[in-house]
């Protein structure tokens, strides 16, 4: 899981510093907005990617807002007010749906090699599925998120039935 984050971190990295400002020690900044909370399990792993991504890349700082669910009610207003927002997560569908007009496709970034695809293009190294599901929910059929993780589906049925 971690190496996942890192390389979307990675990825967002490539793109973003050419929108992000610097903070007073001249480190590139990223600014991201978590769905998390910095104490949950899946926040404590981000944390640690998002440590181990500066440990590797010293001259980025990543400043985080740990919003947890109330994202769902601050993104919109912060966007709308061009506040400096360059990563965000949230549930897919959602995102892509409610904030796609402010994201960068990213079809030709995934089309890259980075440091850790071992030469391989980001698109091969990762689930296809995760890639063409995020085209499903953008009208025009390019990517705007990418999930960090697969949808995990619970089936429950009475055994009595069959």
């Amino acid at each position: 899981m971690k190496n996942i984050l890192l390389v979307l971190c990675l990825l967002a990295a490539f793109f973003l510093f050419s929108c992000s400002g610097e903070d007073n020690s001249n480190k590139k900044k990223i600014v991201y907005w978590s769905m998390w909370n910095e104490v949950e399990p899946q926040g404590q792993v981000i944390k640690d990617a998002i440590k181990d991504y500066m440990k590797k890349y010293d001259d980025v700082v990543v400043e985080v807002n740990w919003n947890g669910r109330e994202i769902r009610k601050t993104l919109q207003p912060a966007l709308d007010n061009n506040q400096e927002i360059d990563l965000w997560d949230e549930d897919l569908e959602r995102t892509i749906r409610n904030w796609g007009k402010y994201a960068l496709a990213l079809d030709d970034y995934v089309a890259n090699s980075y440091d850790n695809t071992d030469g391989k293009p980001y698109q091969d190294v990762v689930m296809k599925s995760l890639l063409d599901l995020s085209k499903t929910y953008s009208e025009d059929g390019k990517i705007y998120a990418i999930p960090y993780q697969p949808f995990t589906f619970l089936i429950m049925y009475n055994k009595d039935h069959f």
